[in-house]
């Protein structure tokens, strides 16, 4: 593999072009019929984006082995790592992007991560019919062999390499987990990961990279926009009062952000309406993503108290384990916010 160009410059606004069919035995056809480009692409900056400069510093992965941005939605995750990843490529270092859906069986994965990982490296779309027929006839096609050989290719290359996995939630077998793991653990030294998701595998061993001081998490926390942020996020329309206000109905919380914003623009024209319809929508293909019917049930009853309490909520629901439940829930992991009582 030759050059430091990025793997593609593609968007998810360009189409969806696919990779050829792998040769039969590569992948399993019933899992991946047909390979997307648009997985392994960095996504394009969102229209109006913000530039938080001190946030993309930390969050650049060359700064360490992994860097893991875990947060619920809306907070900006592929955002953040996103606006990453470009200014990697400006700076002549390879980037390779996977987005993760359930459908990623382990030898679809295993597909994916080289396609991605030849693709950045060459500076232009790889064939995986060629991955397919060179990778089998070398090492008879076994799971994570296509990753192991790239990351042979990524060890000989002089510089840093970065690879992402976005939505990493939404994986689900444990052996294209192990794959992960595998990367964190024998990956070469020039090899830096990052990690984006509502929450991390369990299979992987995140916390030893951590105290090794070889890997950082970024949380909902950091995520947050602080009060200066949302000012300048404003162009700095807001009264003192009214910031104050945004802030305490948004918690810094970016998603309510731009509903906030878009609205102050929109002014006397804006339907409260349409916001109501675009939160709703919002709400139940982003926030309630993947959730079972008995928890969405268990988080719209709870959504009729004007606060949380224990024994309230036990009393109301008829149950003994409310608080227990919310406090197991990952999607409530970084909106919901004390009130000045507790």
């Amino acid at each position: 593999m030759t050059g430091t160009g990025p793997g593609t410059d593609g968007g998810k606004g360009n189409g969806v072009e696919a990779c050829p069919l792998p040769d039969e035995g590569s992948v399993d056809a019933r899992a991946a019929p047909w390979l997307l480009r648009q997985k392994i692409a960095i996504p394009d900056r969102v229209a109006g984006y913000f530039d938080r400069a001190a946030l993309v510093d930390r969050a650049m992965p060359t700064r360490r082995r992994l860097t893991a941005v875990v947060a619920p939605g809306g907070f900006g995750k592929t955002t953040l790592l996103g606006e990453c990843c470009r200014r990697a490529r400006e700076d002549g270092i390879p980037v390779a992007w996977v987005s993760v859906d359930e459908q990623d069986e382990p030898a679809v994965l295993d597909t994916y991560v080289a396609c991605a990982c030849r693709s950045a490296a060459a500076g232009a779309p790889a064939e995986v019919e060629d991955l397919g027929i060179s990778i089998l006839g070398q090492v008879g096609g076994e799971i994570g062999s296509r990753t192991g050989l790239a990351l042979g290719e990524i060890e000989a290359r002089e510089g840093p390499f970065v690879l992402v996995f976005d939505e990493l939630e939404r994986l689900g077998s444990p052996d294209a987990v192990a794959l992960l793991e595998f990367l964190l653990q024998r990956g070469p030294a020039n090899l830096h990961l990052a990690f984006s998701g509502r929450d991390l595998p369990a299979g992987v061993n995140v916390t030893g990279a951590v105290l090794d001081g070889e890997a950082e998490i970024l949380s909902a926390e950091d995520l947050r926009f602080t009060s200066a942020e949302v000012a300048d996020f404003f162009g700095g329309k807001l009264s003192g009062r009214r910031l104050d206000a945004v802030m305490s109905e948004s918690a810094g919380w970016p998603f309510a952000l731009r509903l906030s914003r878009n609205e102050l623009e929109r002014g006397a024209r804006d339907d409260a309406r349409d916001s109501r319809r675009l939160v709703e929508n919002w709400v139940e293909s982003r926030l309630f993503a993947g959730l079972g019917a008995e928890d969405r049930e268990f988080l719209l009853d709870i959504g009729l108290f004007e606060w949380i309490d224990a024994a309230l909520l036990d009393e109301g629901l008829e149950r003994c384990d409310a608080m227990r439940r919310i406090g197991t829930m990952p999607i409530l992991a970084g909106p919901p916010q004390p009130v000045g009582d507790g």
